[in-house]
């Protein structure tokens, strides 16, 4: 009953058309205004070099966490640059930005220095993911898991990946989860094993 009267109330105070060309005025001046944010871009574009370098100092602060800071080893020397294809110069070598951009140089330079370590877990369905699970446990076994700082999967890969960050949420240390990983806390006669490892094995020969 509220509605219609304020309807009628306003249909007696402003002219029949009145409430079409002020709707259709209201929203190209919104239009207007979503363009000029739009131009005006919150988001900007941002460097490789910069996305890098940000990459490597949140890795360092993880290795701070898990005790790994300073325990990179010895540094690789910089890796020789593929010979890019560029239309016009079979001979070409890398693009002339990634040698006389500073910013790169340095964000590549202080990627090496790093040593940063990646392991990748590829397609195979669950008997992938069992496969890699053995791989985890020789990485845990000589305490090396730990010195990881990516992670990379695909297909059956990533339910290992996935399983193994879930337990780690779930523990709130990844150092606890090395420890229950390592093959030394496996009871061979009785058979026994942490259960999210029994789970994993179980599910595998479904």
């Amino acid at each position: 009953m509220g509605n219609f009267y304020l309807t009628v109330n306003l249909h007696a105070k402003y002219p029949p058309g009145w409430f079409s060309m002020h709707a259709v005025d209201g929203f190209k001046k919104k239009l207007l205004s979503e363009a000029k944010s739009m131009a005006q871009d919150p988001f900007p574009p941002v460097a490789l070099e910069v996305v890098l370098d940000d990459e490597r100092q949140e890795i360092e602060k993880v290795r701070e966490m898990r005790g790994t800071s300073g325990k990179t080893g010895k540094p690789r020397d910089a890796a020789v640059p593929p010979v890019a294809p560029i239309a016009g110069k079979a001979d070409a070598a890398e693009p002339a930005w990634q040698r006389d951009n500073v910013n790169w140089v340095n964000a590549v330079s202080k990627a090496h220095a790093a040593n940063l370590t990646g392991l990748a877990f590829s397609v195979g369905g669950i008997r992938s993911a069992t496969f890699n699970l053995g791989v985890l446990q020789a990485l845990a076994e000589l305490k090396l898991l730990h010195r990881i700082d990516y992670l990379s999967t695909v297909s059956g890969g990533g339910y290992i990946g996935g399983w193994l960050a879930a337990w780690t949420k779930r523990l709130e240390s990844f150092g606890e989860v090395q420890k229950r990983l390592a093959t030394n806390r496996v009871h061979q006669i009785d058979d026994k094993e942490p259960p999210p490892i029994r789970f994993l094995r179980v599910l595998a020969t479904t």
